[in-house]
């Protein structure tokens, strides 16, 4: 019988995985992570930032795919373009990695 864990496991790969709604990307130097990249709408006006055009990207990855943990504030690369680490969210092996930079 499966655990809960087990469940939420397998949740995480399909969501995750290349043949489903995941690809394979280049992450903070690790090639061919498994992951989903999605664009982030980001007014930068509405908050406080007029004259900046920030680029915002959320990706889904998991937890134990990344060989080295990332942390806010840190820079990394996604696709060889440099980034910062915004919010991190893991729940239930499943992270949640926040990037942005400013493009203006």
């Amino acid at each position: 019988m499966l655990t809960f864990q087990d469940i939420l496991a397998a949740d995480a790969a399909t969501f995750t995985n290349p043949d489903e709604f995941g690809g394979l990307v280049e992450f903070n130097g690790q090639t061919g992570l498994a992951a989903t990249v999605e664009d982030v709408e980001y007014d930068a006006a509405k908050h406080g930032y007029d004259g900046y055009n920030i680029e915002r990207k959320r990706l889904f990855v998991a937890e134990a795919a990344l060989a080295v943990m990332v942390v806010p504030n840190q820079q990394t690369t996604l696709a060889g373009e440099y980034w910062q680490v915004g919010a991190v969210i893991v729940e239930d092996g499943l992270m949640e990695i926040n990037l942005e930079r400013n493009r203006s």
